[in-house]
C-alpha cells in the first residue's frame, strides 16, 4: 500500500514537472471607441483603425461612428514556451488583428483597393497603407529560442523601431490619438508602414540590467539578388530607475509602398523605394507618478535599385507583386525622383492622478522636406513643395482593473506648407498656393482636423 501511494505521488510530481516545462497562452485585446472626426471620409469596415484622422485630405464632412482600437489595435493571439533546460526556452508567437465593430480581419490593403473603384477621382472611404493587410497572423508569426544569450526570433516580427515608438510615445502610442500610434510610416516602419513588421526576418534582442541591444535582418527572397526586398535594422538603449534612452536604425532595399490608384478606375497602386531611417528617444521620471518623453526620427525615401529587380526604372513592373503584401495591382512604378526627407519630433508626458486614472498629453511635428513624387499611373516626376503636420493629443485612461479600462481622447491637427499637386481626370500637374501635398483630387485640402472619442479596452 505504501509503495502504491509513493508511486502515485511520484507520478503526480513528474506530471506537474512535465506540464511546467511547456505552456501555451491564448491572449488578446478588444478595444472599441465611439467618436467623431471633424473632416473625414466614411469609415472602412476592414481598415485597422476604421477611420484616418491623421493624413491630409479634402473631405468636407464629419464622420461619427464606432471605431476599432482607440488606444490599442484589437487582436488575439497564442504564445508559448518550452523549457529546454540549462536556462534555454523554445518560444513562439502567433498574433492576428481584427476589427471588433465588424468582426473582420483588419485589412488596410482592402481599404486601399476599395477606393475609387467606380472611376471616382476622390477616395470615398478612409484608408492608408499598412503592414496589417488581412494576413491570418498579420501582427506576428514567429518561432525562436531565448536564454541568457538573449532572444532569437525567425519569421514575421515587429521592428525594434516599432517597439521604440510604443515605449517612448507620451500617449501610449494610441492608434487614434497619436500620429506615431496610427502611422507605421513614422511609427516603426522607417518611412514605409509595410516595414513596421518584417516577413522572413531574423531578429535578435538582448537585455541585461537596463541595457538593450538588438539587430534584425529581412531576407528578400528575390532570385538573382541578395539585396532586393531586404531590410536591416538595429537598436541600442539603456533604461533604469528614472532614466531611459534608445537609438535605432532601419533601412530597406526595393521596398513596396501601396496606395489607392485613383487614376485608373480604382484598385491598388504600388511604388518601389529604398528607405533609410534613424530614431532617437528618451524619457525621464521626475516623480514616481509622472514621466516625460521625447523623440526624434529622420527617414529618407529614395530611388530603388532597379537593376536588382530586373526591369527598367521607367517600366510598370509586372513582378512587383512579389515584394508586396497583396497579389494584384492596377498601376505600379519605380520611384525615380529626388530623395524625400522627413523629420519627426515629439514630446509630452503622463501623470498618474490616482492609482486608477492616468492623464497624458503629447505634441507631434512632422516636416516633409521639399521633394519630388512619382505619380501612381506613370513614372513621371512632379515637384512637390515642403509641408508639415502639427498634432496635439490628450488622453485620459481610467482602469477598473488590470484587464479593463475606459478612456477619453482627442487629437487636434493642423497642416501647413508651400504647394501641393492636384489631379482632376488627367495627369497630375504642379500648382502653387495650396497647403499640403498628400491630396488626391481637385478640391482644396484641409488645413486642420480633429478627432474626439471615448472607448473601452479589455485585455484577456
Amino acid at each position: 500500500m505504501k509503495k502504491s501511494l509513493f508511486a502515485l505521488a511520484a507520478l503526480g510530481v513528474f506530471a506537474s514537472a512535465a506540464q511546467a516545462q511547456s505552456s501555451v497562452t491564448l491572449y488578446g485585446i478588444l478595444d472599441v471607441a465611439v467618436g467623431s472626426v471633424t473632416k473625414s471620409y466614411s469609415g472602412d469596415p476592414a481598415f485597422p483603425a476604421t477611420i484616418n484622422p491623421v493624413s491630409l485630405n479634402s473631405a468636407t464632412g464629419s464622420t461619427t461612428g464606432m471605431f476599432n482600437g482607440g488606444i490599442s489595435g484589437s487582436r488575439w493571439g497564442m504564445k508559448g514556451s518550452e523549457d529546454l533546460g540549462g536556462g534555454m526556452n523554445a518560444i513562439f508567437n502567433l498574433e492576428s488583428a481584427l476589427n471588433v465593430p465588424t468582426g473582420q480581419l483588419s485589412n488596410a490593403q482592402q481599404s486601399l483597393s476599395n477606393n475609387g473603384a467606380s472611376g471616382a477621382v476622390l477616395p470615398f472611404t478612409a484608408n492608408a497603407n499598412s503592414a496589417i493587410d488581412g494576413q491570418l497572423f498579420s501582427r506576428a508569426a514567429n518561432v525562436g529560442l531565448s536564454g541568457s544569450f538573449g532572444t532569437v526570433l525567425l519569421g514575421r516580427s515587429t521592428t525594434h523601431q516599432f517597439e521604440q515608438t510604443a515605449a517612448y510615445d507620451p500617449v501610449q502610442a494610441a492608434q487614434l490619438f497619436s500620429p506615431l500610434g496610427f502611422s507605421g510610416t513614422i511609427g516603426g516602419g522607417g518611412g514605409a508602414s509595410e516595414n513596421s513588421r518584417l516577413d522572413n526576418s531574423v531578429k535578435y534582442t538582448y537585455t541585461n540590467d537596463g541595457l538593450l541591444v538588438g539587430a534584425q535582418y529581412k531576407f528578400g527572397g528575390i532570385a538573382g539578388s541578395t539585396t532586393a526586398g531586404s531590410a536591416v535594422g538595429g537598436v541600442i538603449g539603456y533604461e533604469k530607475d528614472m532614466f531611459g534612452v534608445r537609438a535605432s536604425y532601419l533601412s530597406s532595399t526595393d521596398t513596396v509602398i501601396a496606395s489607392t490608384d485613383a487614376y485608373n478606375n480604382g484598385g491598388l497602386a504600388t511604388t518601389v523605394y529604398n528607405t533609410t531611417a534613424y530614431m532617437l528617444s528618451g524619457k525621464f521620471k521626475p516623480t514616481n507618478d509622472s514621466t516625460l518623453k521625447a523623440g526624434y526620427e529622420h527617414y529618407t525615401l529614395s530611388a530603388p535599385n532597379a537593376g536588382d529587380l530586373g526591369f527598367a526604372a521607367t517600366a510598370g513592373p509586372t513582378n512587383v507583386q512579389t515584394l508586396a503584401y497583396f497579389s494584384t495591382t492596377s498601376a505600379s512604378a519605380l520611384y525615380t525622383g529626388g530623395d524625400q526627407n522627413v523629420n519627426v519630433y515629439w514630446f509630452g508626458g503622463d501623470y498618474n492622478a490616482t492609482p486608477q486614472l492616468n492623464l497624458a498629453a503629447g505634441y507631434y511635428y512632422i516636416n516633409y522636406d521639399s521633394f519630388s513624387k512619382t505619380t501612381s499611373s506613370s513614372a513621371t516626376v512632379y515637384p512637390i513643395g515642403s509641408y508639415n503636420i502639427s498634432a496635439f493629443s490628450l488622453l485620459a485612461d481610467y482602469s477598473f482593473s488590470k484587464r479593463t479600462d475606459v478612456y477619453a481622447g482627442a487629437m487636434i491637427l493642423s497642416y501647413g506648407g508651400d504647394s501641393c499637386y492636384v489631379n482632376a481626370t488627367g495627369p497630375k500637374t504642379a500648382t502653387t498656393n495650396c497647403t499640403g501635398s498628400s491630396m488626391i483630387g481637385s478640391a482644396t485640402p484641409n488645413t486642420n482636423n480633429a478627432i474626439y472619442a471615448v472607448g473601452i479596452r479589455h485585455k484577456f
